[in-house]
């Protein structure tokens, strides 16, 4: 059904909302990937939901990467922060809809920031398990986007990818990491299906491509966070070298492990930097500003090669929920 997602998204936000008596839309989204927790972030947890209560996500079926599938709001920093525990993957077989589902509703309640976090695996020889990456630009090798068909999703049924992820969000976490100690380094994200790891063929295969790192999440999220006008900024936490690299082949006990050892110093940086926010200007579904992003913002950021300087550029936020009446 075309536009299926921008329907699901709408009454998804809804539920959301209406799950938190005490919401008062968040200063950012954090969702947590394989082994990483929120421990550390929140000073105060003020509820939470099951994925499975949104519209269009599936039943209690447990995730075969061992995630939560959860939404928890809480406070951090004196602001709301919403923590999605968890992700649906393409692999799990229900299709882009639940990969993306809660992190869209998010951004249709109102929240304008997002955090993605993820385990990979480090294509790099010279950069070890236990290295955070921000992700400066994605391949997206899953074959699918959560755009097919749904070209209402954002105020434009072609948004471009080119400011994908915010050199605003990268540049405030990198400078707020350096004050509890990490030094994350810039990279590309290539995304494939899974849930196999890849054999050596096609680790060398995307480091011709020009990833640094990979991965079987985040690409989707990103591109339907992007689309909706949301920043966006990928923390990708080098949990195994790609295979290839290392004798023993990687485990997802492994990835699990790696994840739950850093997990505690990315949400100390993070918090430092929710520090810094505020929730100014953002309210839940608003009525969209017709002007849409201006001519500035969408050329703030040019091509660069991994390790350049970050410049800052702004975003604006335009989501279905804002800028017509919800389907029925």
């Amino acid at each position: 059904m075309p536009d299926e997602l921008v329907e699901l998204t709408c009454r998804a936000a809804e539920a959301l909302r209406g799950a938190f008596p005490d919401w008062t839309a968040p200063v950012a989204v954090l969702q947590t990937g394989t082994g990483f927790t929120a421990e550390g972030l929140l000073d105060e947890e003020l509820g939470r939901l099951p994925y499975s209560a949104l519209p269009g996500m599936p039943g209690g079926a447990p995730s075969p990467a061992g995630h939560r599938l959860e939404a928890m709001l809480g406070v951090s920093e004196g602001s709301q922060v919403l923590v999605l525990e968890g992700r649906r993957h393409l692999y799990e077989g229900y299709g882009p809809h639940p990969c993306v589902l809660p992190l869209c509703a998010a951004i249709g309640a109102g929240v304008s920031r997002v955090f993605l976090t993820s385990a990979v695996g480090g294509v790099r020889e010279d950069w070890q398990p236990g290295t955070l990456v921000v992700l400066t630009d994605h391949i997206n090798c899953l074959g699918t986007s959560p755009l097919i068909g749904n070209p209402g999703l954002g105020p434009s049924p072609f948004p471009e990818m080119q400011t994908t992820y915010s050199q605003e969000l990268n540049a405030g976490f990198i400078n707020a990491a350096a004050e509890v100690g990490l030094i994350p380094r810039l990279g590309v994200y290539q995304a494939n299906v899974g849930p196999q790891f890849e054999t050596p063929a096609e680790v060398e295969i995307a480091q011709r491509n020009g990833a640094d790192v990979l991965g079987m999440s985040v690409v989707l999220e990103a591109i339907a966070a992007r689309a909706m006008g949301a920043q966006v900024a990928a923390l990708a936490l080098i949990t195994n070298k790609a295979a290839g690299y290392m004798v023993r082949p990687p485990s997802h006990e492994d990835v699990l492990e790696a994840g739950r050892f850093c997990s505690r110093a990315i949400m100390r940086a993070l918090r430092v930097y929710l520090r810094s926010l505020s929730c100014d200007g953002i309210r839940p579904c608003p009525k969209a500003d017709a002007q849409g992003p201006s001519a500035a913002t969408s050329s703030a950021t040019t091509t660069r090669p991994r390790g350049a300087a970050i410049r800052l550029a702004s975003a604006t936020s335009d989501v279905p929920c804002r800028n017509k009446e919800r389907p029925r």
